[in-house]
C-alpha cells in the first residue's frame, strides 16, 4: 500500500509463546482516508526488537 503509515505496533505472548521466544504482533496503519489491522501470529520475538531498533 502506497503511503501507508504505521499507527502503532504492539506485542502479546502468552506463556508457551514465551518459552519457545514467539509471540503475536498487532500492526495498526493508516493509509489515506482508511485504516486496518494485521494480525501476525508466532513469529520469533526479535523480530519486535529489529523493529525498535530500526526506529
Amino acid at each position: 500500500m502506497e503511503g501507508a503509515k504505521i499507527q502503532s505496533v504492539t506485542k502479546k505472548s502468552n506463556y508457551f509463546q514465551r518459552s519457545k521466544n514467539l509471540c503475536s504482533y498487532n500492526v495498526q496503519y493508516y493509509v489515506q482516508g482508511f485504516g486496518g489491522i494485521i494480525w501476525l501470529r508466532h513469529l520469533k520475538d526479535r523480530y519486535f526488537r529489529n523493529m525498535i531498533q530500526e526506529r
